[in-house]
């Protein structure tokens, strides 16, 4: 005769151990997912944009500035956003904008510096 106890037994996703596992690591899939990355991240690239050949005291030279400027901080956005975070397409768009910015920001303030330095042609009389 063949007698079949019925002897209770416990996975580990039913164990209260288990459910407290499942849990912190939903919390922290939850977190890592939910919160936004930092508009400076911690993986900082930097690139040269060649401007010698520029004329930036033209309204075309500095239009062909700020499209180096923005194509070289598309490519290093991309380096540096995770592709695989929530808010991926969010910050892209802040790290380009920024980054453009501050670059800008350097060329305005360094073509500043250089037109002030340029000495002034004048008429000597003698």
């Amino acid at each position: 005769m063949n007698n079949y106890e019925n002897i209770p037994t416990q996975s580990r996703q039913n164990s209260g151990y288990g459910r407290l596992i499942l849990m912190v690591l939903w919390a922290i899939l939850v977190a890592a997912v939910g919160k936004p990355a930092p508009t400076h991240a911690a993986d900082t690239r930097t690139a040269m944009v060649s401007l010698v050949d520029l004329d930036l005291a033209t309204d075309q030279g500095m239009q062909v500035a700020r499209n180096r400027v923005h194509e070289t901080a598309r490519k290093l956005c991309g380096k540096v956003i995770n592709p695989w975070s929530v808010s991926h397409q969010p910050d892209y768009t802040a790290c380009v904008d920024e980054t453009t910015a501050n670059a800008l920001g350097q060329i305005e303030r360094s073509t500043r510096l250089a037109s002030a330095k340029l000495p002034t042609k004048g008429v000597s009389t003698h």
